[in-house]
């Protein structure tokens, strides 16, 4: 469905609880954009510097962060998107000693949406 549709309707129960462009719901919660960014630093200063200036940014709406396998993972929530492409990647590597071994933007598809929204409708 997702390569064919250009709008979505999703139900529960009956009730229409969305209808948008399939663009936007894909977006992911609230139309902001997620960026996936795994980093490895020599040190591990330069990641909290790193944390610190993404996350000191307006335009960051949350920057949550997990350390794996010698590796650390960011999801970025941001709510500027033309704002993070400009600048993001570069924040990061400002310091040369952090090396960016993954970067995109987070894609959701229509299932996790569904689930989500349901979810949301069903709690209120």
């Amino acid at each position: 469905m997702q390569r064919v549709s250009d709008t979505v309707a999703i139900l529960n129960h009956g009730s229409l609880i969305a209808e948008a462009p399939i663009n936007n719901l894909l977006a992911g919660d609230g139309g902001s954009t997620i960026y996936s960014i795994s980093l490895r630093g020599e040190q591990n200063n330069a990641v909290a510097e790193a944390q610190a200036r993404v996350a000191g940014q307006p335009w960051v709406k949350n920057l949550s962060m997990e350390a794996e396998g010698g590796y650390v993972n960011w999801q970025i929530s941001v709510i500027d998107e033309a704002a993070a492409e400009d600048l993001l990647l570069r924040l990061i590597l400002d310091d040369h000693s952090l090396k960016v071994t993954q970067f995109g933007r987070k894609s959701y598809n229509l299932e996790e949406v569904f689930i989500s929204l349901v979810e949301k409708e069903n709690s209120k």
